[in-house]
């Protein structure tokens, strides 16, 4: 896992990477020639300017494996990817120093770094997943608590608290 996180952090700092097979983007509101612009080797990571284009980003560099470690993540464990991954989303994305991913968010009212990337994190394991997530309200949301923003079938989301008591022995009877 720790090799994983590594990985990731290092994709987004700009490291060249091969190419990968876009996601499936039947619900991203990314217009082929932004996405085009997005897959483009030249192309700087400060300049992303929602959720959705992450998703295109992400597609490109990620390999399969790492979106399949995102992917089977629970929800409640998101949160073991904030420092590794958080991190490089916070730093190549600018979500500290501006761009145009942090006017988004700002304009969603999320105003903290930590916040954004965490949200961007949520957002593309619910896409990975094929859950319908409504970006906005989702970022605009209190935190936490807005996991049923999502649209993800309530199994997904609290998949954790079944796995937890099978690996413990127990039951939920």
């Amino acid at each position: 896992m720790r090799l994983i996180l590594i990985y990731i952090s290092i994709v987004l700092a700009g490291c060249k990477v091969p190419e990968q097979e876009l996601i499936d983007s039947n619900s991203l509101a990314v217009s082929q020639e932004r996405r085009a612009e997005i897959e483009s080797e030249n192309f700087e990571t400060c300049q992303l300017r929602n959720p959705e284009e992450t998703w295109v980003f992400w597609g490109k560099v990620l390999k399969d494996e790492d979106k399949e470690t995102v992917k089977s993540a629970s929800y409640d464990n998101l949160i073991q990817f904030h420092h590794g991954w958080g991190t490089g989303i916070r730093n190549s994305f600018c979500l500290w120093k501006g761009g145009p991913l942090q006017s988004w968010f700002n304009q969603h009212q999320v105003s903290h770094p930590d916040s954004m990337s965490q949200v961007l994190i949520e957002l593309y394991w619910s896409h990975l997943n094929g859950c319908n997530p409504n970006v906005s309200e989702f970022a605009r949301s209190d935190y936490p608590g807005n996991a049923n923003l999502l649209n993800c079938p309530h199994d997904l989301i609290f998949m954790e608290s079944v796995h937890s008591n099978e690996d413990n022995g127990e039951s939920e009877d």
